[in-house]
């Protein structure tokens, strides 16, 4: 059954329909240096997690209409994710499972983290009850990571992908875990995208890689992302840099949790508006900047309306109302 944020219905319009399962995510900031049995003074927060959710909440807060496929528990964690993606502003078509997958996140020095998780069936659940759902639904941009897709069910990713294709949607694919691609090789994360046909793809300087097993053909015109932290940004279209961005350094860096997706968000939004190649990138990474400030993936609420004032006005309105 469809359940979740504000579920929406058959026939929605929307500028992001994001593929992926949320999470809930607690970070652990120590106050001091840590000794071993003993019990030690922290800051302990509760965050929504999850690569889509994280670029679908991103996305939602800064102004675009966001939609978001995925599982969800009957549980009390799910039911917290279902109210955090609410106060988003994103609109969910979610399943249900037994349980909601659990993170949590050891903060160190520098923004650096230790990241501890649990098992849920979320990676199991079937989508025939909501498929009719999408069917008769649109988009302007569909993004899925190939993190989701390969714990997913990958059947369910492609066909809701390729619906929203067949309505005139542009798709864009994150390369997701470095470690997991390299367990299933070039040749796959070619077939995939030889499925999906993304027009964008995002990858950091771990996951790049990746693409050199990836036809020309099956890269021919696509807009090929490339995430460096603190080091030179890059879009690449077919072999050539069209563009870099060397980024100034953030001086009071707290938690770099989710960072890549937050600056996903801000590049799909800048995309949108129909910007430079430039101004996506230093809208993406502006973003991005902002949310490693606080914790949790996402720029914090105080801050918002610094990023909201350069945010790119050729942005249309939501074609969906709230």
């Amino acid at each position: 059954m469809a359940s979740g944020p504000s579920a929406w219905e058959g026939g929605s319009t929307f500028d992001l329909v994001v593929w992926g399962d949320p999470s809930f995510d607690t970070i652990v900031v120590p106050l001091a240096e840590v000794v071993e049995d003993q019990r030690m003074p922290a800051l302990i927060s509760d965050h929504l997690g999850g690569s889509g959710a994280n670029v679908a909440a991103q996305a939602a807060e800064l102004g675009l209409s966001v939609g978001l496929v995925g599982a969800v528990g009957r549980d009390e964690v799910g039911a917290k994710v279902v109210e955090q993606l609410e106060r988003s502003g994103v609109r969910g078509l979610m399943v249900q499972c037994k349980t909601t997958r659990r993170t949590i996140s050891i903060s160190g020095r520098g923004g650096t983290r230790t990241m501890f998780g649990e098992d849920s069936d979320q990676y199991e659940a079937s989508y025939a009850s909501v498929e009719e759902e999408w069917k008769r639904s649109s988009a302007k941009v569909v993004h899925l990571s190939l993190t989701s897709v390969m714990r997913s069910s990958t059947d369910w990713s492609v066909e809701c992908t390729n619906s929203f294709r067949r309505h005139g949607s542009e798709v864009s694919l994150d390369l997701g875990n470095a470690p997991e691609l390299a367990a299933r090789g070039g040749n796959w994360v070619d077939g995939i995208m030889q499925l999906i046909r993304p027009r964008v793809v995002f990858a950091n300087e771990h996951e790049i890689g990746h693409l050199r097993d990836v036809s020309r053909e099956t890269l021919a015109g696509v807009e090929v992302v490339i995430k460096q932290g603190g080091a030179v940004a890059s879009v690449v279209v077919d072999g050539t840099v069209v563009t870099e961005l060397l980024p100034s350094k953030v001086a009071d860096v707290v938690d770099t949790t989710g960072a890549g997706d937050v600056f996903t968000a801000g590049y799909l939004l800048a995309r949108l508006a129909g910007v430079s190649y430039d101004q996506r990138l230093g809208f993406a990474h502006l973003t991005a900047s902002w949310s490693i400030r606080s914790h949790g993936a996402g720029v914090a609420p105080e801050h918002l309306d610094e990023v909201l004032a350069v945010r790119p006005s050729a942005v249309p309105p939501s074609s969906t109302p709230p």
